[in-house]
């Protein structure tokens, strides 16, 4: 402040738009990790979902699977779908 003192009105006015602008700046970045943070956690729920109806997939209906994992009854279909054209590959000669 001792040196503002010494600058004129329109200094100090570049200053402080200086200084709101790197203030903007740090907020916007910590929006960004806030974001790519709950992004990822997202991601790592449903990827342990998805191992986890993988595992069920042999011992519940595709329904109850749904119900307990959070997954749509599509996704465990795709899962199921999956599991079979790896299950057919395996039995295949040479696959």
């Amino acid at each position: 402040m001792a040196r503002e003192s010494k600058l004129t009105k329109r200094e100090i006015e570049v200053l402080e738009k200086q200084a709101m602008f790197m203030h903007d700046g740090q907020n916007a970045i910590l929006y960004a990790e806030q974001k790519a943070m709950e992004k990822g956690m997202e991601k790592g729920r449903k990827e342990a979902a998805i191992a986890i109806a993988r595992k069920l997939l042999d011992l519940l209906d595709a329904e109850t699977i749904s119900k307990k994992t959070g997954l749509s009854a599509a996704e465990i279909q795709a899962l199921n779908y999956l599991r079979s054209c790896t299950i057919l590959k395996k039995g295949l000669p040479n696959g």
